[in-house]
């Protein structure tokens, strides 16, 4: 799941990374993936369609995106219900 995650992160963020590249506690929005609101917008979409889950308002907040490991948490949650 986190492989997956880190994928679409880079696909989103269009950086030339691979998954490897991002540590599963590194953080998101700063550093070599400068994610910004948009490109996480565009990241939570595609985790959602990727997973078939949904993410509630009260999720999307900055600390539920900090890193690799927070989002797979969070959808393994999701997963779990």
């Amino acid at each position: 799941m986190k492989d997956k995650i880190k994928e679409i992160l880079i696909e989103k963020s269009e950086v030339d990374m691979k998954p490897q590249d991002i540590g599963d506690t590194d953080y998101l929005l700063s550093g070599g993936l400068n994610m910004d609101s948009i490109i996480m917008i565009e990241v939570l979409v595609a985790i959602e369609e990727e997973f078939n889950v949904v993410f509630e308002d009260y999720e999307l907040t900055e600390e539920n995106m900090v890193s690799v490991q927070v989002i797979a948490d969070l959808v393994e949650s999701k997963l779990q219900k």
